[in-house]
């Protein structure tokens, strides 16, 4: 995928066919046959410990999170082999998203209640993933929109928001993000939501600033070259997020708030899920048209080895849809890159493996 070909892949509205209800064999079967599909479509090449990829001296200090792949090994929950089998499974684990499923989080837990032999749960409609789902659409947006000039007030997330759920359904999805199993007054349990001021804080940083700029643009780099608009567009985002992140307490709502925005547009959008424990791996996703199944990934590896799945065509896809002009989306794109990693360096200790998911033509 290089800078001259983002082109936007609108899902076609067509209602897709539903597996209904089958046997537990021909249920198997329908698994076995799209794992195949999933394996041959694109490669996972593992890239290393997140952490490891921008070297930097006071690394210690800059991912702060409890997610970690050494201490799932330290507590034995997980060997090396079988974080090698996991990434195998991994790669066998990814469906087509379907026309009018919610946007979700990159959230790494299955939806609260899922069976795995029950064929509606299994064919339950799925939208790209991205940190936050909707909110973190519109604090990308938000990013962008700083750059173009636009002022920070109360009312700017919200409009931002509203913006970029209209590219949802114009692309074909519906509004979502989600809820933990069992959210608290002051959390809502998606750790994107309830760390958003955190993430912000990340840009106000000089060395914690410094390695997600880096990584940012490792990732720009790997996804569309060389190329000197996106560089142009990482030193922007990184100046114009400290805008925002130096006005958080206007920009953004209070917790709660921002998921009833979603449950607002999308009354289905925001499902519960399980706890985030034992991640193993950060999926940077750039097969069109396809996101992880987190529910099965989950299950076929005992919730020992969940996955982060970040869905970077589709951010290409929102990007196309909601600006003209090339440097705001490449800005958009630079925004939406940085937001993850950010979320990477708040949730995560950095030890946890990220992994490319690579057609064959890129």
């Amino acid at each position: 995928m290089t800078s001259g070909e983002l082109k936007t892949t609108t899902i076609d509205s067509v209602e897709p066919e539903l597996i209904t209800t089958v046997e537990s064999d021909a249920l198997k079967d329908i698994k076995d046959r799209l794992g195949e599909i999933s394996y041959m479509s694109a490669d996972i090449v593992n890239l290393g410990s997140i952490a490891e990829i921008v070297k930097n001296p006071s690394s210690k200090d800059i991912w702060r999170g409890s997610i970690s792949l050494t201490e799932t090994h330290r507590e034995s929950k997980i060997s090396a082999q079988e974080l090698d089998q996991a990434a195998e499974i991994l790669s066998e684990s990814y469906i087509e998203t379907k026309p009018g499923a919610p946007i979700r989080c990159i959230h790494a837990g299955s939806v609260a209640g899922y069976d795995s032999n029950n064929a509606s749960d299994f064919e339950r409609p799925l939208g790209p993933q991205f940190p936050g789902g909707n909110v973190g659409f519109a604090i990308a947006r938000g990013i962008t929109e700083v750059g173009r000039g636009t002022m920070i007030n109360k009312n700017a997330f919200e409009d931002d928001f509203e913006f970029e759920a209209e590219v949802t359904k114009k692309l074909g999805y519906s509004v979502g993000n989600h809820q933990g199993e069992n959210p608290s007054e002051d959390q809502t349990g998606c750790g994107a939501v309830d760390g958003a001021e955190d993430i912000l804080d990340i840009f106000l940083d000089e060395d914690r600033s410094k390695t997600a700029k880096a990584l940012t643009q490792e990732l720009l780099d790997a996804s569309f070259g060389d190329d000197d608009g996106y560089k142009k567009a990482n030193n922007e985002v990184f100046e114009d997020a400290k805008i925002i992140a130096s006005k958080k307490e206007i920009y953004l709502p209070r917790k709660k708030a921002m998921l009833e925005i979603v449950e607002k547009s999308n009354k289905d959008g925001v499902p519960k899920t399980e706890n985030n424990a034992n991640t193993s791996f950060i999926v940077i996703n750039n097969e069109i048209g396809t996101t992880l199944h987190t529910d099965e990934f989950d299950i076929k590896t005992d919730n020992n080895s969940k996955a982060f799945n970040l869905d970077l065509w589709n951010i290409v896809d929102t990007a196309n849809e909601s600006y003209e002009k090339e440097n705001d989306r490449q800005r958009f794109i630079a925004a939406s890159v940085a937001l993850s990693i950010s979320a990477a360096m708040t949730l995560t200790d950095g030890s946890i493996r990220l992994m490319a998911r690579m057609p064959e033509e890129v």
